[in-house]
Protein backbone atom coordinates (compact mmCIF):
# COMPACT_ATOMS: atom_id res chain seq x y z
CA UNK A 1 0.00 0.00 0.00
CA UNK A 2 1.06 3.53 -0.66
CA UNK A 3 -0.31 6.95 0.35
CA UNK A 4 0.11 9.65 -2.28
CA UNK A 5 -1.14 13.23 -2.73
CA UNK A 6 -4.03 13.32 -5.17
CA UNK A 7 -3.40 15.19 -8.41
CA UNK A 8 -7.05 15.26 -9.46
CA UNK A 9 -10.20 16.76 -7.99
CA UNK A 10 -12.17 13.62 -7.16
CA UNK A 11 -14.91 13.18 -4.59
CA UNK A 12 -13.99 11.40 -1.36
CA UNK A 13 -15.00 7.75 -1.57
CA UNK A 14 -15.80 7.27 2.11
CA UNK A 15 -19.50 6.65 2.75
CA UNK A 16 -21.63 9.80 2.56
CA UNK A 17 -18.73 12.27 2.36
CA UNK A 18 -18.99 14.94 -0.33
CA UNK A 19 -15.59 16.60 0.16
CA UNK A 20 -12.87 16.69 -2.49
CA UNK A 21 -10.17 14.08 -1.86
CA UNK A 22 -6.67 15.25 -1.12
CA UNK A 23 -5.01 11.84 -0.80
CA UNK A 24 -5.08 8.53 -2.64
CA UNK A 25 -4.39 5.15 -1.09
CA UNK A 26 -2.91 2.96 -3.80
CA UNK A 27 -3.18 -0.79 -3.25
CA UNK A 28 -1.32 -3.63 -4.93
CA UNK A 29 -4.41 -4.69 -6.87
CA UNK A 30 -4.90 -3.93 -10.53
CA UNK A 31 -8.10 -2.46 -11.90
CA UNK A 32 -10.59 0.31 -11.42
CA UNK A 33 -10.89 -0.17 -7.64
CA UNK A 34 -7.12 -0.21 -7.00
CA UNK A 35 -7.21 3.36 -5.61
CA UNK A 36 -9.14 4.79 -2.65
CA UNK A 37 -9.57 8.57 -2.75
CA UNK A 38 -9.96 10.11 0.70
CA UNK A 39 -10.22 13.64 2.14
CA UNK A 40 -8.31 14.92 5.17
CA UNK A 41 -11.22 14.79 7.70
CA UNK A 42 -12.09 11.22 6.71
CA UNK A 43 -8.43 10.20 6.88
CA UNK A 44 -8.22 11.65 10.41
CA UNK A 45 -11.34 9.73 11.46
CA UNK A 46 -9.94 6.53 9.94
CA UNK A 47 -6.63 7.09 11.74
CA UNK A 48 -8.43 7.46 15.08
CA UNK A 49 -10.37 4.23 14.52
CA UNK A 50 -7.24 2.32 13.55
CA UNK A 51 -5.28 3.73 16.48
CA UNK A 52 -7.82 2.28 18.91
CA UNK A 53 -7.25 -1.20 17.51
CA UNK A 54 -3.52 -1.09 16.82
CA UNK A 55 -1.73 0.14 19.93
CA UNK A 56 2.06 -0.20 20.08
CA UNK A 57 3.42 -2.14 23.04
CA UNK A 58 5.57 -0.14 25.47
CA UNK A 59 9.31 -0.70 25.34
CA UNK A 60 10.58 -2.11 28.60
CA UNK A 61 13.89 -1.03 29.98
CA UNK A 62 16.42 -3.84 29.68
CA UNK A 63 18.43 -2.68 32.69
CA UNK A 64 15.55 -2.48 35.19
CA UNK A 65 16.37 -0.79 38.47
CA UNK A 66 19.56 0.91 39.53
CA UNK A 67 22.99 0.32 38.14
CA UNK A 68 26.02 -0.56 40.27
CA UNK A 69 27.43 2.46 42.04
CA UNK A 70 24.20 4.53 41.93
CA UNK A 71 22.42 5.45 45.10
Amino acid sequence: MELIKSRYQIKCEMGGCRNISEYTIKTARVGIRAHLHICTPCMGALYNLLAKEIVPKPIENAIGGRRKGER
